[in-house]
């Protein structure tokens, strides 16, 4: 009877230890998923922060190359006014000039016909 009892204990005590092994080994993979689950979080984390490093370098280059565009436009747009300013500069002088042509052109008619007028 007391080899039965015995045999009763030694058979639970196996038992007792077959679930604590089992209960060890839920643990280690419970916990090793955690520290895979916190991994997988940081990691996100990290491409999150690139990714939206990578977002704003982008962004400011686009702004730095829409500034170039427009101070590119903005020296266009000022070349462009002075050329049309020395355009009109230009046509003043010629219309000037013409004006002066005329006048002279004028008076020389005008001196010759004095002089025909003379010799007669």
């Amino acid at each position: 009877m007391e080899e039965e009892v015995n045999n009763n204990v030694k058979q639970v005590k196996e038992k007792i230890e077959q679930k604590e092994t089992k209960l060890k080994e839920v643990f280690e993979k419970t916990e090793r998923q955690r520290r895979l689950e916190i991994e997988m979080k940081k990691l996100k984390w990290e491409e999150r922060e690139e990714e939206a490093k990578r977002l704003e370098k982008i962004k400011s280059y686009n702004t730095l190359k829409q500034m170039e565009e427009i101070e590119k436009e903005q020296l266009k747009m000022k070349l462009l006014g002075t050329k049309k300013q020395e355009l009109q500069q230009l046509r003043k002088s010629m219309k000037l000039n013409t004006e002066l042509y005329k006048n002279e052109i004028r008076d020389q008619i005008n001196a010759n016909k004095s002089k025909n007028i003379d010799s007669l």
